[in-house]
């Protein structure tokens, strides 16, 4: 779509005529109109004083994917903490136990991947488990369980998309069971309804 005009910062020009004031807001109006429909909204400016009246576009608002990465040191030892062995790069039991943490994601968005990066150490099945609990239920919700057997450092993904809704009830935990294994880390990925969510 053309503008009506291009766009001009030194506009009005003082050389303009007092009683023409109301032309030259009007041309500004008009202006950024046009500029906001092309790029931020589906339609002009509606004749509204209602909020919801103004729709931004889809493709800058809606169902952004976003991926946080989290660090292996959030995972503890469920039956003894000195039956672990912390590293810089990866934490690892010793023995066939498990571990376990905790991490957060805003109300709203939807989980749709989960990988872990694992060396089994032992060539024996490792299995991460990325699963909910109700804030208010404590009811428990398994969202993806992933495996590995392999004794070298390698990734393992959920099969599938996944499409965990996320609400302000919702506890995250991902869970680790081996004998053992090494965890390098974890990637989770959501999409959120707007970009206003920033996590």
């Amino acid at each position: 779509m053309a503008f009506t005009r291009g766009w001009d910062n030194a506009a009005p020009p003082g050389t303009r005529n007092a009683n023409e004031i109301d032309s030259a807001i009007q041309e500004v109006r008009q202006d950024l109109d046009e500029r906001f429909a092309a790029k931020l909204f589906t339609t002009p400016m509606p004749n509204t004083t209602v909020e919801a009246d103004v729709v931004v576009k889809p493709e800058i608002l809606g169902n952004a994917t976003k991926t946080l990465l989290i660090g292996p040191h959030i995972l503890t030892n469920r039956q003894d903490e000195h039956d672990t062995t912390h590293q810089e790069e990866y934490v690892q039991l010793d023995g066939t136990q498990a571990m376990q943490g905790s991490f957060s994601l805003p109300a709203g968005c939807t989980i749709t991947g989960f990988e872990a990066t694992i060396n089994s150490v032992s060539g024996v099945l490792v299995t991460v488990e990325l699963y909910s609990t109700g804030f208010l239920t404590g009811t428990k919700a398994s969202i993806s369980i992933i495996t590995r057997s392999l004794a070298s450092i390698g990734q393992c993904s959920a099969s599938g998309v996944l499409a965990f809704p996320v609400t302000a009830d919702t506890l995250l935990f991902i869970r680790l069971v081996g004998n053992g294994p090494r965890a390098y880390g974890f990637r989770v990925t959501y999409t959120v309804p707007n970009c206003s969510v920033t996590l």
